[in-house]
């Protein structure tokens, strides 16, 4: 057990306690546990009351392409292409559409007449 002088121990028990019209941040507002909106879109909206996101429409901000080289295959050294991804135990979330493409048919030069390959 711990004894402090009486001055000592309202001075540490005030330290908790607010000034009147203050609250506790951390119980209301965006920074609330079940808040719906987050730092990013608290941020936009200050932004958007400020006006400072009228330079985003305004054509000012050009979006940076950054060109890559395609990766190369460590067998052949040509290109790689992706077929698709697959999860941690190998089935395929996404895969890529290949068209699936039949012989040539020759294009016929006057209706009714059938087009020869050579």
């Amino acid at each position: 057990m711990r004894t402090v002088e009486g001055d000592k121990f309202v001075e540490g028990f005030t330290q908790h306690n607010l000034s009147s019209g203050f609250q506790k941040v951390r119980h209301y507002g965006w920074m609330s546990s079940n808040s719906a909106i987050g730092l990013d879109g608290l941020q936009l909206l200050v932004w958007m009351h400020l006006g400072w996101t009228s330079w985003l429409t305004s054509g000012m901000l050009q979006p940076q392409t950054i060109k890559r080289k395609p990766p190369k295959c460590d067998r052949c050294g040509g290109e790689v292409e992706v077929e698709g991804v697959t999860d941690s135990d190998g089935r395929w979330l996404w895969r890529r559409q290949i068209a699936v493409r039949g012989p040539p048919v020759a294009r016929s030069k006057t209706p009714g007449e059938r087009g020869t390959i050579a």
